[in-house]
């Protein structure tokens, strides 16, 4: 995301051993998305279980497609609804899971991983486990820029304000709704919160804040 690079290795689990963002025990830090709250999410997880892909859900060099990304701890960075979907899949045992189980079987020399460990497994899901070099807030925040569903203005907001320094609060006085006035707290806004891909939507031709960028400030 973000054209940031991360190391990451394949692996074979059972989905019932990794956390998607719909679980409890989750660390909702790493998931600024309302899951479970947003048609879109439902539509897409529909859409993934339906329309099942293997092909689609293997090597990929972008984190919004392929196999889903994983932390060390089993927690599910990038591909919350490809996992979900999988799970569907997989539990109804019908011939979209045998389809995912023999492509799994096919291609598991490739990703460095035993054929055998398919049949080992109640519910396979190839993932890709990200490298301890890599941060994972920054990582699941790029992603979330850059890939996969847009945020809401709601889901948005609380991602921009965790994001924000305290010191950076404090520059913006409750009653102080003129941005003009508010120059310092603006730069720091963009500074803090605007990621590469969203500058061009935030500022206008003349380098302003934009129409857009005042609102989600104001949010």
């Amino acid at each position: 995301p973000a054209n940031t690079k991360a190391r990451t290795k394949f692996a074979l689990v059972d989905s019932s051993d990794i956390k998607t963002s719909f679980d409890e025990g989750f660390p909702q830090e790493l998931q600024n998305r309302l899951r479970g709250t947003r048609i879109s999410s439902t539509a897409q997880i529909e859409r993934i279980a339906s329309q099942l892909d293997p092909e689609q859900l293997g090597s990929s060099r972008v984190a919004a497609a392929g196999a889903p990304i994983i932390s060390k701890e089993g927690n599910v960075l990038v591909g919350n609804g490809r996992v979900t979907a999988l799970r569907r899949v997989l539990g109804a045992d019908d011939v979209p899971a045998g389809s995912y189980r023999d492509f799994l079987k096919k291609n598991a020399e490739k990703f460095g991983i035993d054929p055998k460990t398919v049949d080992e497994l109640d519910s396979p899901i190839l993932v890709r486990v990200i490298g301890d070099d890599v941060d994972e807030f920054k990582f699941v925040r790029e992603a979330n820029e850059s890939v996969g569903q847009q945020l809401s203005a709601t889901e948005k907001a609380l991602a921009d304000a965790s994001r924000l320094s305290d010191e950076t609060l404090t520059l913006l006085k409750d009653d102080d709704l003129a941005l003009e006035r508010s120059t310092e707290f603006v730069n720091r806004f963009a500074r803090e919160v605007i990621g590469p891909s969203e500058m061009n939507s935030f500022v206008d031709s003349q380098g302003r804040v934009s129409a857009e960028g005042k609102r989600r400030i104001r949010n």
